[in-house]
């Protein structure tokens, strides 16, 4: 153990003409198991008697000038006084010697951040003991740089200018003779290599990527178009990300905290933008060959499907361009998909397919009687669901309904005998192409004149007659007679009544070309026991009439 001795000096006095000051022989500091030396500077006499405790004489230690003592372990004062040879005595006065321990025991080392990672900043450690009259050394085994003393019980460990090692660090204090050291170990480990590998450039519209990082599954990535999955790996995705240059950082913590990123940059290319022209969602059939042209002409290349399609109906001429005739041998009705692609100076892909239909020339039907009596209304048909129907109906007809733009009916008069025509052309409902048009060729039957005689009105009991008085031409035909729409040849009051009133009788003649014609005439069944029963059975003269 080191002790550092503080002496306090006494102040001048004279007692019987004696001066004395205190002092001590060997300075202030002291070893454990040593000796102090006490003296005083000035006074005089026989004896100087020395003593401690709490007063003079409590303790006697000895007596002399230059009185050497072992050095005391705890803070001690020591009195002092001169005694001549008569006895007579100065005044006692003292000093302390303070005792300050330094114990190897409780030496120690603090602020030690061991294990220290390459990349960690200065450290500053601090030795115990560190009282400011002590000698204080830090020194490091195997030297090295990076490692500094500071001269106040205090060392700088810089772990980035160290080499990866295990270090015995060693903190001494000292004074004199006297010294005691304390020990530390501390390590810089060596610096972290992580890394992952990630192919650039990439297009944007590249399939994304999968990266692993050297320290998987431990490890995070971050950066644009990243998707982390917390084990190590990731997705880059370069359509996410964007055309450009990214920094793609992979970050490692290894179980000593020790920290270390990597960083790799990735270009993303643009890619192309692929076009052509000049194809149509629909061709009919007979459509003349088109001329396609890309947007990256005299570069890029044409394909269609089905691949049956051969030239000249599908051909690429090797500059961007290609021709497609929607007529050909091996084209015709049916749809295809034409794709132009291209590939840029950085080696990017970009692709356009489209689709057209090439639609066959449709041939309608016309639906409805091609010898039409006249004068009757027919309704003509024809395919439903297509648009801009075009009916063409000739003088001899008139329209009564339909026959519009969207109608696929047409209802018609024929007021005119003999040859008519009904046209119809439509476009195709997906595609439009304009149908071929048809033609219906009538012949419209003469209608038969018929005429009605009037007939008498008849009485309820009157006997039943034969039907008669209708005149029709040309002849040959077949008469038809009815009595309010029941056919009968007979008209008998009794059974027909007088109800309803009058009844009416028509006559139909359908001549021998099958068209017909007819006409009506009244008669009244009178029921004279009704109108008599209506009378009153008397009457008062000069009443008025009833």
């Amino acid at each position: 153990m080191n002790f550092r001795i503080s002496t306090h000096y006494a102040r001048n006095f004279f007692i019987a003409s004696l001066l004395f000051v205190f002092t001590t022989a060997f300075g202030q500091n002291f070893d454990q198991g040593g000796n102090i030396t006490l003296s005083v500077s000035d006074g005089s006499g026989a004896h100087l008697h020395w003593s401690t405790g709490n007063f003079c004489d409590e303790i006697i230690v000895g007596e002399g000038n230059n009185y050497t003592i072992p050095a005391p372990t705890t803070t001690t004062t020591y009195f002092a006084y001169w005694e001549d040879a008569s006895g007579c005595r100065s005044v006692c006065d003292n000093y302390a010697v303070v005792v300050y321990p330094v114990d190897a025991s409780g030496m120690d080392i603090t602020s030690i951040e061991s294990p220290y990672c390459k990349n960690d900043p200065n450290d500053d450690v601090f030795g115990i003991y560190n009282y400011g009259y002590l000698n204080k050394v830090f020194t490091l085994t195997p030297a090295s740089g990076g490692f500094s003393d500071n001269g106040d019980g205090s060392a700088t460990i810089s772990p980035t200018a160290m080499a990866q090692n295990t270090y015995i660090m060693t903190y001494t204090v000292s004074i004199d003779n006297c010294q005691h050291s304390t020990t530390a170990p501390f390590v810089i480990n060596p610096p972290l290599i992580i890394d992952f590998a990630i192919t650039t450039p990439v297009c944007s519209n590249a399939l994304p990527q999968l990266l692993t990082g050297s320290e998987a599954p431990e490890g995070h990535f971050s950066g644009p178009g990243i998707t982390d999955y917390g084990d190590g790996t990731a997705e880059f995705d370069p359509g996410a990300a964007g055309p450009g240059t990214h920094t793609i950082t992979y970050t490692y913590t290894d179980p000593d905290e020790c920290f270390a990123t990597v960083s790799h940059d990735v270009v993303v290319f643009d890619d192309p933008i692929v076009s052509f022209a000049t194809l149509n969602a629909h061709y009919c059939a007979g459509d003349p060959p088109v001329n396609l042209i890309g947007n990256q002409a005299p570069l890029g290349s044409f394909t269609i499907t089905p691949v049956t399609v051969i030239a000249p109906d599908f051909a690429d001429n090797g500059n961007g361009t290609a021709n497609f005739n929607p007529n050909g041998a091996t084209t015709g009705p049916g749809t295809y998909s034409i794709t132009y692609e291209y590939t840029d100076g950085n080696s990017c892909y970009g692709s356009e397919t489209q689709t057209t239909e090439v639609h066959a020339i449709l041939t309608p039907t016309i639906t409805g009687d091609a010898t039409p009596c006249q004068n009757i209304d027919l309704i003509y048909t024809t395919e439903a669901g297509m648009n801009n129907y075009n009916w063409v109906v000739s003088a001899g007809g008139t329209v009564v309904s339909g026959g519009t733009t969207s109608d696929n009916t047409i209802t018609i008069n024929w007021g005119s005998t003999g040859p008519q025509t009904l046209q119809i052309t439509y476009d195709n409902s997906n595609g439009g192409c304009t149908s071929n048009t048809v033609t219906l060729n009538l012949n419209v039957l003469a209608q038969p004149s018929a005429s009605l005689a009037p007939f008498s009105n008849v009485c309820l009991d009157d006997a039943a007659f034969l039907l008669s008085g209708g005149t029709a031409s040309p002849g040959g035909g077949t008469e038809i007679y009815d009595v309010d729409g029941v056919p009968t040849v007979i008209f008998d009051p009794s059974v027909i009544g007088s109800v309803p009133d009058p009844h009416v009788i028509t006559y139909t003649y359908i001549a021998p070309n099958g068209c017909q014609n007819s006409a009506s005439e009244n008669i009244r069944v009178l029921d004279l026991n009704a109108a008599v029963n209506s009378l009153d059975a008397s009457y008062c003269y000069l009443t008025g009439w009833k």
